[in-house]
């Protein structure tokens, strides 16, 4: 879906100051987060995300907001594609032990369900383009 949206579509407004480009490279920034929290996880040090108030995640994107919209829109969905990818691949690749270890983990469920996160921005994006009925 990234590939087919041209530079009018990634300047697309989606809601407040949110663009489409600027959801894209919040999509990134969790997506690496994720993958950081993920190689903790795995080398023992552990985590504790699901723990944070609900406040948490709502500052840290406000925080970032200025930075996404800063960034060249073609940037922000290449970060987008190539996080993304990066977490995908390395859920992946996990030997089953650590993937059974993570699946029991009831700290992990952040970790392993990316897709929703995706998922949820990427029906705004559709329905901010047009592409899908509210």
């Amino acid at each position: 879906m990234v590939a087919s949206l041209d530079d009018a579509a990634l300047a697309e407004g989606v809601h407040g100051r949110w663009t489409v480009a600027a959801k894209l490279a919040h999509l990134a920034y969790w997506d690496r987060f994720a993958l950081a929290l993920l190689e903790r996880w795995a080398a023992g040090e552990g985590y504790a995300t699901d723990t944070l108030p609900d406040f948490h995640d709502d500052a840290l994107n406000d925080a970032q907001l200025a930075e996404h919209l800063a960034l060249p829109p073609r940037q922000a969905a290449r970060l987008a594609v190539e996080a993304a990818g990066a977490i995908d691949a390395h859920l992946h690749s996990l030997p089953t032990e650590t993937a059974v270890r993570l699946l029991t983990d009831p700290d992990a469920p952040r970790l392993l369900r990316r897709h929703h996160h995706r998922s949820e921005h990427l029906v705004e994006i559709d329905v901010a383009l047009g592409l899908r009925g509210c």
